[in-house]
């Protein structure tokens, strides 16, 4: 039963070595996400990587990297660059994500996290089993996205 009220997030928080930790990083989470409600569910993307949330009335999913990062931003009086994700705490939240696709129930996803060899790229990938077409994947090169 859809439940217009409720939002439902599962999430991983994956780790760098704290030599790649930048100054002000609060925590970082991959977030292979299936999404129904009002949900963190895109983003401007690079470079400012504001989260954007979307009203999903159907299932979805789609790859996500999610940043915390305690900064005193100065917005220069544009609130359009304010992402609103620091609940009057000093941090924000960024996000990286990955395309976004509806799926049905009954269909079956994987997701896999991988960490290269030499430990310094992640990638989350999400996929519909046996539907080339619905992948989303965010690939993360530096920790807290540089």
């Amino acid at each position: 039963l859809y439940d217009a009220s409720m939002t439902y997030y599962n999430y991983f928080n994956i780790f760098f070595d704290h030599v790649y930790r930048p100054k002000g990083a609060k925590y970082n989470q991959f977030v292979p996400q299936l999404m129904l409600g009002t949900a963190l569910a895109n983003s401007s993307g690079p470079p400012d990587y504001i989260p954007q949330w979307l009203s999903l009335d159907t299932w979805h999913f789609g790859a996500q990297y999610f940043m915390g990062i305690e900064e005193e931003i100065d917005y220069d009086d544009d609130e359009s660059k304010r992402n609103n994700t620091n609940n009057n705490n000093n941090w924000n939240g960024f996000a990286a994500v990955g395309d976004l696709y509806s799926v049905e129930p009954g269909e079956y996803l994987r997701t896999s996290m991988v960490l290269s060899d030499d430990a310094t790229i992640w990638t989350l990938k999400m996929e519909v089993i046996n539907d080339p077409n619905r992948v989303s994947i965010v690939i993360v090169d530096k920790p807290f996205m540089g």
